[in-house]
């Protein structure tokens, strides 16, 4: 015998069913990595919503990329082992299968969270024998700077200019395609070439790959200066998350 239903349970459980289906086929996910750049920070664990996206994240590394829930949501830096109290909070908003990089800059008194949402055309992977390098200002007392990448060697004259002019802490670039090579990075405050805050006489790009230069501010070891960190950027996850 066929169990009848009145007009309201049978409405209710097509309701059910519908929800029950939507949860099988859910498919409102992120990826998402960490790069830890603030140069007093100690390792952090980093959370995504509920997700942890890195953990024990040593300054000047990179986490892979995790799945988190897309949505509204915060991303809290820990010091590593202690995610009770966070020492950063950004809240972002983000569309289902995209893909983030959370940057930590600065120094810990300082530090400063960015979260960049990766475009897939601007990180797609470089052909014809070339690299592709981006830069991120994350030094906080280097205030606004020019950034000159040349050949190894080249001396800052009027005839040079900046490649990436009045950069601002906190500012991420595009990614910018040169032959694979060796280049000479060289920081300097905005509108001046002396003195240079930041040389890195020579940066080795490999062809079909991606990076990330990071102007970072003094560690706590004795003498140190400001610097550079040079990551190695993977391939952009593809596809339904």
């Amino acid at each position: 015998m066929h169990r009848k239903c009145f007009p309201l349970q049978a409405a209710f459980l097509a309701a059910i069913s519908i929800l029950s289906m939507a949860g099988c086929g859910d498919t409102s996910h992120i990826q998402a990595r960490a790069v830890h750049a603030s140069s007093t920070a100690p390792n952090v664990d980093v959370k995504a919503g509920k997700t942890f996206i890195a953990q024990n994240l040593a300054f000047g590394s990179a986490s892979p990329y995790v799945k988190a829930n897309a949505g509204a949501d915060t991303i809290n830096v820990y010091a590593a082992g202690s995610d009770s109290t966070a020492v950063l909070s950004a809240s972002t908003t983000t569309t289902k299968n995209s893909v983030l990089t959370v940057f930590a800059l600065g120094q810990l008194a300082n530090i400063k969270g960015v979260v960049k949402v990766e475009d897939p055309t601007d990180a797609a992977t470089p052909t014809g024998g070339n690299a592709k390098l981006r830069a991120v200002h994350g030094s906080f007392l280097a205030g606004t700077v020019d950034v000159y990448v040349t050949a190894p060697g080249t001396k800052l004259t009027s005839s040079v200019t900046p490649t990436v002019p009045n950069f601002t802490f906190g500012s991420v670039t595009s990614y910018l395609s040169v032959p694979a090579g060796s280049y000479q990075v060289q920081i300097t405050p905005a509108g001046e070439q002396t003195p240079v805050l930041i040389n890195v006489p020579s940066v080795a790009l490999s062809a079909g790959q991606l990076y990330t230069a990071i102007a970072v501010d003094p560690t706590t070891a004795a003498g140190s200066k400001p610097s550079a960190v040079l990551i190695n950027d993977p391939a952009l996850p593809t596809g339904t998350f």
